[in-house]
């Protein structure tokens, strides 16, 4: 599959949920937020393993694990925020969201 066709599948895959669901891929290890850089980019450089990329990334903060401090806050206001999120497996990319899961 080129870059074009994953690109289109992965942008097809991208939807928005809560914390709740999301909370056992980052118990695993999983879980990664996105600041600053898009979702579909991200995941497209996971899938093809542009491992530089995705390292620049991780050094420059856009790529992250949470913190304990957001997963508590999270965890105690669960309808404070909204995450979209995109699974590259075995990944769980996201963005945070402020406010409820859109309806």
């Amino acid at each position: 599959m080129d870059t074009t066709d994953l690109r289109e599948k992965l942008s097809s895959e991208v939807t928005r949920v809560s914390w709740a669901p999301l909370a056992s891929h980052n118990e695993r290890g999983h879980f990664w937020l996105l600041q600053g850089v898009g979702l579909v980019d991200v995941g497209v450089a996971v899938a093809v393993d542009a491992n530089a990329e995705v390292a620049a990334w991780i050094q420059s903060g856009q790529l992250r694990r949470p913190t304990e401090a957001e997963i508590q806050s999270w965890e105690a206001q669960p309808r404070a925020q909204h995450f979209e999120f995109l699974i590259v497996q075995p990944f769980v990319l996201a963005i945070e969201h402020a406010g409820p899961e859109p309806v």
